[in-house]
């Protein structure tokens, strides 16, 4: 058994070599958060036809070169290897009213951009008397050719139980997650 002197550095080397070793693997993957709102006209849309609804902006017009979140990671769009959706979460702007159990029969959420077709990205129904649901969404769907195209829309399409006496909106939080390559191939 060696002394407690040598000891000390050897286990202080192998320490300083996992550390050094450590910082050869950066962070290859985040979230990135998108809001929006889209609002449900009341009295406006027929009880059980999928009608169409655009959100406010966000949403509307996604870009990712010009995305704030990746800039400030250092990330450019040809670093990226994969976009998924993590997680997309409705919250009703007027929970008291009960809009989600009492009048949406069921939402679809599309993404589509130029050059790329409309596919489905989430989808949810039987939503339960609550302020905030969660949509199921296509875990399989990579965004990437999306958001590297000029830009890149999410819409939704709604069935209604029942047509809401007033508007209301839904304000949709995407959760999107970024694998990069910190490799370059």
């Amino acid at each position: 058994m060696w002394p407690m002197r040598r000891r000390a550095p050897t286990v202080l080397a192998f320490l300083g070599a996992i550390t050094s070793l450590s910082g050869c693997f950066a962070l290859d993957d985040f979230d990135v958060e998108m809001r929006d709102s889209v609002t449900v006209p009341g009295n406006q849309l027929g009880i059980g036809t999928l009608a169409p609804l655009n959100y406010d902006g966000k949403l509307t017009n996604f870009k990712l070169s010009s995305e704030q979140t990746f800039a400030n990671q250092g990330v450019k769009p040809g670093d990226i290897d994969h976009i998924n959706v993590r997680s997309i979460s409705l919250t009703d702007s007027q929970p008291n009213l009960h809009n989600f159990k009492n009048v949406l029969d069921e939402l679809v959420l599309f993404v589509e951009a130029p050059g790329q077709p409309k596919v489905e990205l989430a989808r949810g129904s039987n939503f339960p008397d609550a302020a905030t649901v969660d949509l199921v969404v296509n875990a399989t769907l990579d965004l990437k050719l999306y958001a590297e195209a000029e830009n890149m829309k999410i819409s939704a399409e709604v069935k209604l139980k029942q047509q809401p006496l007033n508007s209301f909106k839904i304000e949709t939080l995407v959760v999107l997650h970024i694998d990069i390559n910190l490799l370059g191939t």
